[in-house]
């Protein structure tokens, strides 16, 4: 609870230091306003009592992260750089160790056409990911916007693995299956 409380004080501290470059970054231009409400997604053990706050205030919705964002803002890039027409990325602003993040709106699909450019952008982005070595991506983590599969929790962006088939021989498909 202690840890909690310090966790809480911080998050608010940083909400206030970083209003100005949320409202311009996050919020396109619209002033925060009042806090309408924040809820935790649940305390993580392993960051002693902090976790990922969804903040609602009058101006807006986003995220505050308790960890360093830059690999989110790294993601950002690369969707801008090599394939936007095929992913949304959140817009990020990072802080020293925490990060706010835009908060991505589900959206449904409108027609036929629209569900085929969805799985098609898809498997791009899956394609992308297994690339990078990109873990953790299950159904929470990919949001459905539009024709935009849209990836968020981008800590295991970048996430070394072994490869299970180096060194070893493999003849045929049947026998990596």
């Amino acid at each position: 609870l202690a840890n909690f409380g310090t966790f809480l004080t911080t998050f608010l501290r940083r909400l206030a230091e970083k209003k100005s470059l949320i409202e311009n970054e996050l919020l396109e231009g619209r002033p925060m306003g009042s806090l309408l409400s924040f809820s935790a997604s649940g305390a993580d053990s392993h960051l002693h009592g902090q976790c990922a706050m969804r903040i609602e205030a009058q101006g807006g919705v986003f995220f505050y992260k308790p960890r360093d964002s830059r690999i989110d803002q790294l993601y950002t890039q690369i969707v801008e750089r090599f394939c936007p027409e095929v992913t949304r990325a959140p817009r990020v602003m990072c802080g020293e160790g925490f990060g706010f993040i835009e908060c991505m709106h589900i959206a449904p699909v409108q027609s036929r056409e629209e569900i085929a450019q969805y799985y098609h952008h898809f498997g791009a982005l899956t394609a992308l990911f297994r690339f990078l070595g990109t873990s953790d991506m299950h159904y929470e983590n990919i949001l459905a916007c539009g024709a935009y599969p849209t990836a968020i929790d981008m800590e295991t962006l970048l996430t070394p693995s072994a490869d299970p088939y180096r060194g070893c021989e493999i003849s045929s498909v049947d026998e990596m299956n």
